[in-house]
């Protein structure tokens, strides 16, 4: 994984207890939020990801496009997603590149 990659992965990780940081996304990286979750979604399946990291992301990454997909295609204005529920206790967690 690239130095940028895990940049991506560790700001996702540190604003996804806070609802993603969508306001931080492009003067961060370059990128409206919908790009960098589907980003996101794909580094979730690089192998070194932690699982629980993976549930957490991934679930966070679906509540940030679903919404983004149905207003494009049906034209609707963008609902806020709420805050992706925590299943990992802190004494489970494991830093992204543990295997």
């Amino acid at each position: 994984m690239t130095e940028d990659e895990l940049v991506m992965l560790d700001f996702a990780v540190k604003w996804a207890p806070f609802g993603g940081g969508d306001e931080h996304i492009l003067p961060e990286f370059g990128v409206f939020p919908t790009e960098f979750y589907q980003r996101l979604q794909r580094l979730l399946r690089h192998p070194g990801v932690n699982e629980c990291v993976r549930r957490r992301l991934d679930e966070l990454c679906a509540l940030k496009l679903e919404p983004m997909l149905h207003s494009d295609r049906l034209g609707l204005a963008h609902r806020i997603p709420h805050e992706s529920a925590n299943r990992c206790s802190s004494a489970t967690r494991q830093p992204l590149d543990a295997p």
